[in-house]
């Protein structure tokens, strides 16, 4: 499907959706506030109740007259309407100084103004609840009246609430939530074409450097589209075709591969530079120093008693201690400096542009935090590893290998003397 015919079918979806979401959401928030409002309604009658008959106890004999008054206070202060109903043939005695029936309702005698038809509607209702449309509803209340501990009868209350104004509101509000919704949702497939076309740009870019490593990925890709009738997937296809249809003049031109592409250039374990990468890389070193007259320095490290650990825990825990000795020591040096595995057990570290003093400290601080840093082994178990460390420093020497020397021999120091500790080199020590 393209992408005109897919956003036009999700906004028909969408509006379909809105209307009745819209329907069904308005309704049931109805129900709900109209239910809320019909329990505040009658818990004020309550309260209204039992404050009027603490101000009126005890003031009237006739039960009749009492409840006739009692209730006129209580509809006056919850500014509703009402009428009283009580049994006939058991309290009829008492109306002879009232003359306000209204209507005789099966059993009862229903004293205030109101329709048959509605009352057939409102007496069921107990203690509370609502009748009529959820938009104009009519709360109803029915309180029993007690007198010497007996139900004399029933106050029966209503009140009419119009939920316009609350509908209006309902229904923005569901219309803003919808449009975010819809916006969202647009914006989430636009992002995704966006996307596609930004992953395309980069492997267009990359061929364009004769990089085809993410041909296989694109296929995938486009493997995996659902919409197979989109414009997007048209164009992954025709990539896909102009990469091969280029591999193939490429290799038709050139059968040789750039040396650098066959070069390994680090450690495969440790991810750190080599040996051979740290010499070619220090040699330039050097030379700068030479021309410039600036201090560099080496540190030679070596992992204390490694053999103890592989011969213990095995290789395995061998090779993780390496990893995670490489891992601190390229977190904790400068971009300018230069970490790489020697060989072995063995790291070279070279600090450009740093004194004996700054090596010194950066040594210093290396050893503490490999000493502070347990290494959890895949048991569980928490191993500490100690480092003893090298220092060298360019002196004006005439070759890399002098200065390596130099800190190798520092480094046997360090060991001779007990490990877990920086050596700096001295004359002394070529003697």
């Amino acid at each position: 499907m393209s992408i005109k015919k897919k956003i036009t079918s999700y906004s028909v979806i969408f509006f379909v959706l809105y209307i009745i979401f819209v329907s069904v959401v308005v309704y049931l928030d109805f129900k709900a506030l109209n239910n809320k409002k019909s329990r505040e309604f009658y818990e004020n009658l309550v309260v209204t109740c039992t404050e009027i008959k603490k101000l009126m106890y005890g003031k009237e004999e006739n039960p009749l007259v009492f409840f006739y008054k009692f209730s006129n206070i209580v509809l006056k202060i919850l500014r509703s309407e009402g009428v009283i109903l009580y049994d006939n043939s058991k309290y009829g005695k008492f109306n002879q100084n009232l003359h306000k029936v209204s209507l005789i309702y099966g059993d009862f005698v229903v004293i205030g103004n109101i329709k048959p038809d509605f009352l057939e509607k409102i007496f069921p209702v107990e203690p509370y609840g609502n009748v009529g449309s959820v938009i104009n509803p009519v709360f109803v209340a029915r309180y029993p009246l007690l007198w010497e501990g007996k139900v004399f009868g029933y106050l029966i209350t209503w009140k009419e609430f119009n939920n316009l104004n609350f509908t209006v509101f309902g229904i923005f509000g569901t219309s803003l939530v919808f449009f975010l919704v819809y916006v969202l949702v647009i914006s989430r497939y636009l992002s995704s074409i966006s996307k596609d076309l930004k992953f395309l740009s980069g492997i267009i870019k990359g061929v364009a450097k004769k990089e085809f490593s993410k041909t296989d990925l694109l296929r995938e890709n486009a493997m995996r589209s659902k919409d197979k009738d989109s414009e997007i997937y048209e164009l992954k296809v025709a990539v896909i075709k102009m990469i091969e249809t280029l591999k193939k003049i490429l290799i038709e031109t050139s059968k040789e591969k750039t040396l650098y592409e066959r070069m390994a250039l680090t450690d495969p374990l440790t991810g750190l530079y080599n040996r051979r990468v740290f010499t070619e890389m220090a040699e330039k070193e050097l030379a700068k120093a030479k021309r410039y007259g600036y201090n560099f320095s080496i540190l030679m490290i070596d992992i204390d008693n490694f053999k103890k650990i592989n011969d213990t825990y095995g290789h395995d825990v061998g090779d993780l201690v390496l990893k995670k000795i490489s891992e601190i020591l390229k977190r904790n040096v400068r971009g300018a400096d230069l970490v790489a595995r020697f060989g072995g057990e063995e790291f070279i570290v070279m600090l450009s542009n740093t004194n004996l003093n700054g090596a010194v400290k950066k040594a210093e601080q290396l050893r503490r935090m490999i000493e502070q840093t347990p290494i959890e082994l895949p048991n569980g178990e928490k191993l500490r590893v100690t480092v003893s460390i090298g220092v060298s420093t360019y002196r004006g020497h005439e070759s890399l290998e002098e200065l390596i020397k130099e800190a190798d021999q520092a480094l046997y120091e360090a060991k001779r003397k007990g490990k877990n500790r920086v050596e700096v080199f001295r004359e002394s020590l070529t003697l």
